[in-house]
């Protein structure tokens, strides 16, 4: 059951999202980029002690996402384009980065080689015994050759390795769009550039929510004793704030919903419905 109040209707803008702005993009894609790093260097530390095949780069993208969910709300990104467009940065340079700093290891320890051996042989010898690939992209061709270890007895080498760190990928960016974009479709204040924000909840006795209910013009059918409440509201308090009220029926399967949404008047009523007394209250206050 949805109901919506005839007291105030929500603002287109706080379901579009947010407005372009070049600061924030300028600051967003830098800092998803750089999230992108550190979860390509988590990733490689990881896998040293836990890296079960197509289970770790689901992990990996859920990680990301929700890193990428507190900087978006950190950074009040609301521009759900270029959320997307951070979101797929970050992926892309998690997901190649993994790879790079296994190169870069292997350039390292080929460096260490070369200096033990060219005492010996010199260093135009021991630089060609030891033969580093040229460049990243040579040393994913050479990966490619070698192979990639499916199991003890399987090893994908070829077009099979590159396809298989493809998968790899989409994983990660399943996981990672699987954690971003409910956040994103949250609601958007664009008067002051904020999400909406849990203000109050918990859990209050019938009486209580019946009140609220009436503040939002709405019935509530098949009750249960407890039923569940959260308000929302932006940073700035200059949009309408949002009720929710939902609960399971002891007597019937299914979960039960009132959202509904209160101007300034309405919203003060819910307060005072909140503070009579009976509730259980789990949220903060402005």
């Amino acid at each position: 059951m949805n109901a919506q109040p005839s007291s105030a209707q929500p603002s287109v803008a706080v379901f579009a999202g947010g407005r372009f702005a070049w600061p924030v993009f300028l600051v967003w894609l830098p800092a998803t980029a750089g999230l992108g790093v550190v979860a390509a260097w988590a990733a490689v530390e990881g896998q040293s002690y836990f890296a079960p095949l197509l289970l770790f780069p689901i992990l990996v993208g859920i990680g990301l996402g929700a890193t990428i969910v507190g900087l978006l709300r950190w950074l009040q990104m609301g521009n759900r384009p270029t959320v997307v467009l951070g979101t797929l940065l970050a992926v892309a340079v998690a997901v190649v980065g993994q790879h790079y700093f296994h190169y870069r290891h292997l350039l390292s320890v080929s460096q260490q080689q070369i200096d033990a051996m060219q005492h010996v042989a010199g260093a135009a010898v021991a630089r060609e015994l030891v033969a580093p690939p040229s460049s990243f992209v040579d040393y994913m061709r050479q990966q490619a050759e070698h192979g990639r270890p499916l199991t003890r007895r399987h090893v994908l080498t070829g077009w099979a390795a590159w396809l298989s760190w493809s998968v790899d990928g989409l994983l990660t960016l399943a996981a990672a769009l699987g954690m971003v974009l409910p956040a994103m479709w949250q609601p958007y204040c664009n008067t002051c550039r904020s999400w909406y924000r849990t203000i109050r909840a918990g859990r209050v006795p019938l009486a209580v929510a019946q009140r609220l209910a009436d503040v939002a013009s709405a019935t509530i059918a098949d009750p249960a004793p407890w039923i569940r409440y959260r308000l929302a509201c932006c940073q700035g308090g200059c949009s309408p704030t949002r009720l929710e009220l939902f609960w399971e029926a002891p007597h019937r399967r299914g979960h039960f919903a009132i959202e509904a949404w209160l101007d300034t008047e309405h919203r003060n009523q819910a307060m005072q419905a909140l503070d009579g007394g009976g509730m259980r209250d789990e949220g903060s206050r402005l």
